[in-house]
């Protein structure tokens, strides 16, 4: 509940397997939330995922 990285894992995983459905809109509601939580709890683990996601 109280755990900014475990609620960002949770939310890559779940637009992983939103783009592997061909989800892609709400994948990419998931990555902006991950993004947000990552720059208010300074998770670096997001620049690794946008590099991961370009290719």
């Amino acid at each position: 509940m109280n755990d900014p990285l475990g609620i960002f894992n949770s939310l890559i995983i779940l637009a992983l397997i939103k783009m592997s459905i061909r989800d892609h809109l709400l994948a990419l509601r998931d990555i902006r939330e991950a993004e947000q939580l990552s720059l208010i709890n300074t998770i670096i683990n997001f620049i690794e995922l946008k590099n991961e996601l370009a290719v």
